[in-house]
């Protein structure tokens, strides 16, 4: 599930976004989320990061960010993205 981030940013930039947001827990993904810092800021793509800690938070960070990003990017992290939790992603979609 874990994809070198540079093909996401690549395809996000072929589809000519440029505000991605994500949410993600950075004791469980923050070392994936330097990886996207990286590559996002070489695209020069703009990225939202909202942080969680327990997966509650995760629904308010979703609403937090409308109106504000192109696209919302559900990377693989079991804080952010959980049973509870998927059905605001693809509501937010």
């Amino acid at each position: 599930m874990i994809v070198p981030p540079e093909r996401y940013i690549m395809m996000f930039k072929d589809l000519k976004i440029r505000r991605i947001g994500v949410i993600h827990d950075p004791a469980k993904t923050g070392w994936y989320l330097r990886l996207v810092r990286k590559a996002a800021q070489e695209a020069g793509i703009e990225l939202l990061i909202r942080e969680v800690t327990v997966p509650r938070d995760t629904l308010s960070r979703i609403s937090g960010l409308t109106g504000k990003v192109d696209a919302l990017w559900m990377i693989p992290d079991t804080t952010a993205v959980t049973r509870e939790t998927i059905e605001a992603y693809f509501r937010f979609a």
